[in-house]
């Protein structure tokens, strides 16, 4: 599997994820969109394109900082709430994303040179402390049901596109900014940050902070197929652990969202 072919890859489920995601939270709620958000699709794709060209022992090692690169993306979809609730400026969900980006640049680089030699019980008992402290400060974000929109399919279309282009670009990113800042890059929260952006853009900010509200245990779910994955790669076929990995995950999701019940919403407020 060579680079090119990963880009294409990343290219269609990039754009079929955010697609997925921001569709089912325009139809269904933020509270179904917001649990999905949290299925493993880029993050199982590195992991195999890892495992083709570097080895499974390679892609196990790489899955140990997993977990607190996915707390520095819950810290982005915070700052992004709260950039665009106080900002006063036409285009808020741009600026918001401009500085979320910049808090999240900031944080991933300090994550990675701290947690550089860390081991898996170390990332995921700090991300679960995270997990905790996010649904403490997430506690006063907004809900909002979602507004009823007669879009046309050229929009879902430009929607794929682009979104595919983002997560594709922050994979070619990689590529040509060396290992360090082509590390960063590769954890970029791109699958959150367009459709945190597209939400905001079709649905106002009150339905972004409730899909933004169920994301800390949502993303519990990338760390199920972590922890599965780093478990048992090196003692079944590589297949056989990805696939176990992913149902652990898809298990979580379904669980979650019998048990973590909508919260309370409000008429669309802007």
């Amino acid at each position: 599997m060579d680079f090119a072919l990963k880009v294409l890859l990343s290219f269609i489920v990039g754009g079929l994820a955010v697609s997925a995601v921001v569709w089912t939270s325009e139809r269904l709620g933020s509270h179904i969109g917001g649990a999905i958000a949290g299925i493993p699709t880029t993050i199982s794709l590195s992991l195999i394109f890892i495992c083709f060209t570097e080895g499974s022992s390679t892609a196990r090692a790489s899955s140990v900082i997993i977990p607190v690169i996915i707390l520095v993306g819950l810290l982005y979809t915070f700052v992004f709430t709260q950039a665009a609730r106080y900002m006063n400026i036409r285009n808020k969900q741009l600026g918001a994303t401009l500085i979320a980006t910049m808090a999240w640049l900031v944080a991933a680089v300090i994550v990675r040179f701290v947690f550089a030699n860390a081991n898996l019980l170390v990332t995921v008992l700090v991300f679960l402390v995270g997990v905790v402290i996010a649904k403490y400060l997430f506690r006063n974000l907004r809900s909002a049901k979602p507004k009823k929109l007669n879009l046309p399919n050229s929009t879902y279309a430009v929607r794929f596109l682009v979104a595919g282009g983002v997560v594709a670009s922050a994979v070619l990113a990689t590529r040509l900014l060396g290992s360090l800042w082509g590390g960063v890059v590769s954890t970029a929260p791109a699958i959150a940050s367009i459709s945190l952006y597209l939400l905001y853009k079709s649905q106002g900010s009150a339905f972004t902070e409730g899909f933004v509200k169920r994301l800390p245990l949502s993303y519990v779910s990338a760390v199920v197929f972590v922890v599965i994955l780093h478990t048992t790669l090196t003692h079944v076929p590589t297949y056989l652990a990805f696939l176990l990995g992913i149902i652990g995950s898809l298990t979580y999701t379904y669980i979650l969202l019998i048990v973590n019940k909508p919260t309370k919403v409000v008429e669309q407020i802007d």
